[in-house]
């Protein structure tokens, strides 16, 4: 699964950095744990022609920096941006795993 390899090598916070880098080039994703981000079609966006190019010239752009970004994390040389920081920490105490208290507690954790 190439989602959870990014996310194991990029580390906990990497999706908020993701939505801040897209931020910065005017598009709005709600990050969400387990590496995934939502968008919103809105009328503006809808009815922007152009605006699908522009979604991913900014993901593009976004991920050419994160990954540099990503690399420079692992190393210790710095932190992701904006909120990704605190919530990819929150994200790593929130996400439960199979390992952690058996099947029960994570389906307990999963509905609740």
């Amino acid at each position: 699964n190439e989602r959870r390899c990014q996310k194991k090598s990029w580390g906990a916070g990497a999706i908020y950095a993701v939505a801040h880098e897209m931020a910065q080039r005017g598009i709005v994703l709600s990050a969400l744990n387990g590496f995934r981000v939502h968008y919103c079609v809105t009328s503006r966006s809808a009815g922007d022609p152009n605006f699908v190019e522009k979604f991913r010239e900014a993901l593009e752009a976004s991920m050419v920096t994160m990954r540099e970004n990503a690399q420079r994390v692992i190393r210790g040389e710095m932190s992701f941006p904006g909120d990704a920081g605190l919530y990819g920490t929150l994200e790593a105490a929130m996400e439960p795993e199979v390992s952690r208290g058996g099947v029960g507690k994570y389906v307990e954790n999963f509905l609740f």
